[in-house]
């Protein structure tokens, strides 16, 4: 019976009593808008999201921003695509 008992509180205390288990955000890749004021035209731009990132509100992400080169420019609407297969998400 003891040993039983020191089995069921080890199971306890490494799964938890009570305690529901931590999930991580999946990672998004959202696309975004925003209203150009120097040609008055509307552009995207992408942000991805790590998993964990909306969970996780407590640890410190960096950020990466990916200047593209000529191949990759465009209107900011059309050819944005472009950065998904060269950019550096691929």
């Amino acid at each position: 019976m003891i040993r039983l008992s020191i089995i069921g509180i080890s199971l306890l205390s490494l799964f938890g009593c009570n305690k529901t288990p931590d999930v991580e955000s999946e990672p998004e890749l959202q696309r975004l808008s925003y209203q150009s004021k120097t040609q008055n035209t509307e552009r995207d731009y992408f942000v991805y999201l790590p998993k964990g990132y909306a969970t996780d509100k407590e640890k410190k992400w960096p950020v990466i921003l990916f200047l593209h080169g000529n191949a990759e420019r465009g209107n900011g609407k059309d050819d944005l695509d472009y950065v998904l297969k060269f950019g550096p998400l691929y």
